[in-house]
């Protein structure tokens, strides 16, 4: 246990209070993909998987080619809800009678 009166130990305890604050951004919330809550909920690549309804290799094979916006959190991926919503709306197909005017 640290003693907080000890001189010299402000820097390290001021440290140890920005990184428990920086890992709560990364806690993951008890929802699922299809009732998810957009602020800090990060999705794994199973998630993602289930929510697009396609297998997990597709994910890790279509990230970088499909420009899916993902993070990386040590080797493994992750992903936004929010982002994924966006990147969805941005990628649809419209109807061709739309396509042409654009």
């Amino acid at each position: 246990m640290l003693d907080a009166e000890r001189p010299g130990y402000e820097p390290l305890l001021a440290c140890l209070g920005w990184l428990l604050d920086s890992l709560s951004l990364f806690e993951e919330k008890a929802t699922c993909p299809g009732d998810h809550e957009l602020s800090n909920t990060l999705w794994t690549v199973k998630d993602l998987a289930e929510f697009l309804d396609k297998p997990t290799s597709w994910v890790y094979q279509n990230h970088a080619r499909e420009k899916i916006p993902s993070y990386r959190v040590g080797q493994q991926l992750r992903f936004r809800p929010d982002e994924i919503e966006r990147w969805l709306h941005e990628h649809r197909l419209l109807p061709a009678h739309n396509r042409d005017r654009h």
